[in-house]
């Protein structure tokens, strides 16, 4: 079944594919990271560790 599958395609396609699918999904992470939507929610996740409204005391 996977021979079949293969035989379709050459590898130089397959990877050719696999290489434009790491590229776009590549690209939609640098736009979510950098896109000014998301600027707020960025900023609040960067305070987290600062915002602290419980504090633990060492046993």
């Amino acid at each position: 079944m996977k021979q079949e599958a293969l035989s379709a395609f050459q590898y130089g396609s397959i990877s050719s594919i696999a290489m434009i699918l790491f590229m776009v999904v590549f690209v939609g992470f640098i736009y979510f990271a950098y896109s000014q939507r998301n600027k707020e929610f960025f900023e609040e996740m960067s305070q987290l560790p600062l915002n602290e409204e419980k504090k633990y005391e060492p046993r």
